[in-house]
């Protein structure tokens, strides 16, 4: 079996591999070309070292990857903490709540030569239907080393029908190029993986520059919590109960404190009222005790006290 890698834009050999007793091989599958497959190689002459597999075919006695240089526009976390501030991969600069690109790598298929491309199905080594791949945003949710737990994003209509997807809004999203706000993006809670921090990349911006490292996209407050209480939905039971009597708690609270205002409003009024009343019949009380001959600091004292005995 041969495989021959072509340069896409003048149709030269970049390079060529042989082997023997080897039937089958993977390669990236292309069907559909929902999103671009990279691949990294060093050939003889060729400085760049990232390529885009633009198309594969085969005959009876080879197999043709067509691929189209593709520099790598910026370097990955892991990459740039390790290399170019010497420190632990991630233990700084992925933040919780941020949103990041991370590369799950491709599907592949088989490639035998005279036959047809057959979907993989045995090979395990390589991604598989169901899993995630693809150059895909994701909500940063725990960074530990050289591992980091996220949380995917998708804009798939079909999602906002799914209980564990998340809907976000739009503030999330408003450091992020126009293509990003356009559809509602889901965080999707049922594919919560923990990745390697070298597969993770910043985004672009708005103005298509590549947001600097400690200036990434976070989620607006709404969004986390909401991310928040649908974790603690489908991961535990118990959060979700005590959540739930919280919420009675704290609207009976909500209540009590309702009526107790009610009741204060009530009581000063009638506070008032009684204070005008007392105002009106105060100068009958004096004009009585000057007739009584009482002495007019007796009268303050009494007058006190009434007043004093409205408030208890």
């Amino acid at each position: 079996m041969r495989i021959v890698y072509n340069n896409s834009s003048d149709n030269s050999t970049l390079g060529s591999l042989e082997y023997t007793d080897i039937p089958v091989t993977l390669l990236p599958n292309l069907h559909g070309k929902k999103h671009p497959v990279f691949s990294q190689h060093h050939f003889a002459g060729e400085s760049n070292l990232h390529w885009e597999v633009v198309n594969i075919t085969q005959s009876q006695s080879e197999i043709t990857v067509d691929l189209s240089a593709s520099p790598q526009k910026h370097n990955n976390f892991g990459y740039y903490s390790t290399v170019s501030r010497q420190l632990k991969p991630s233990t700084r600069l992925l933040k919780p709540w941020t949103i990041v690109r991370v590369d799950f790598s491709h599907h592949s298929e088989c490639h035998q030569l005279g036959k047809s491309p057959q979907p993989n199905h045995e090979y395990l080594a390589s991604r598989l239907p169901g899993e995630l791949h693809k150059l895909r945003p994701c909500i940063v949710l725990k960074k530990d080393g050289d591992t980091t737990q996220i949380i995917p994003l998708s804009t798939k209509t079909y999602n906002e029908k799914v209980a564990s997807s998340i809907a976000l809004s739009k503030l999330s999203f408003n450091k992020l190029p126009k293509n990003m706000r356009d559809d509602t993006s889901y965080a999707l809670l049922h594919m919560i993986s923990t990745v390697s921090s070298y597969r993770i990349y910043p985004l672009d911006g708005a103005d298509g520059h590549t947001l600097d490292y400690n200036k990434q996209q976070e989620l607006c407050s709404s969004d986390i919590q909401a991310i928040e209480t649908g974790l603690a939905q489908r991961f535990s039971s118990k959060i979700k109960q005590h959540l739930a009597s919280k919420d009675q708690q704290l609207e009976s609270k909500s209540a009590e404190i309702k009526g107790l205002k009610a009741r204060q409003y009530t009581d000063n009024q009638r506070y008032q009222e009684q204070l005008a009343e007392l105002d009106k019949r105060e100068q009958f009380i004096r004009l009585l005790g000057d007739e009584m001959d009482v002495h007019h600091d007796d009268l303050d004292m009494v007058m006190s006290e009434l007043k004093a005995s409205l408030t208890t």
